[in-house]
């Protein structure tokens, strides 16, 4: 698999079961990695690998497979980037702990996943996006 010089007929071939998984992991390119990230199949050593790639996109496809370990689990629930919350808030399986931190969030679409609709609906009537830094640190108390 020549992930340098042809990404589409990689991700694609590996995104319908086939190439090399290792090697789509370790991908240069985001959408191959992305197409192995969502492989029931993968390792679990590429899945530890991917569950920390620099893509959110890669992240989020880690946070929606249905045999997410624990570990990885509570290790994305801290991730920065909002599309992997939200992915992650939508787990039926969600453990307690992990639900409370996301439901702390200030992007409506995690909260809105958690079920959280009045608290969604209020951070989307706000005219600009909340800042995700407390008072607090902003005046130094």
């Amino acid at each position: 698999m020549r992930t340098e010089d042809n990404w589409t007929e990689t991700a694609l071939l590996v995104a319908d079961g086939g190439g090399d998984l290792e090697e789509a992991a370790y991908s240069d390119w985001e959408p191959v990695r992305f197409a192995a990230a969502g492989r029931a199949d993968l390792p679990d050593e590429q899945v530890r690998t991917l569950a920390s790639d620099p893509s959110p996109s890669v992240r989020a496809a880690v946070a929606a497979r249905p045999d997410l370990d624990p570990d990885l689990l509570d290790q994305l629930a801290v991730d920065e980037e909002p599309c992997v919350l939200r992915v992650l808030a939508a787990r039926p399986n969600l453990p307690g702990d992990a639900r409370a931190r996301l439901s702390r969030s200030l992007d409506a679409g995690v909260l809105r996943a958690l079920g959280e609709t009045r608290a969604a609906d209020l951070l989307e009537s706000m005219p600009a996006p909340p800042l995700r830094t407390a008072r607090r640190r902003l005046f130094g108390r």
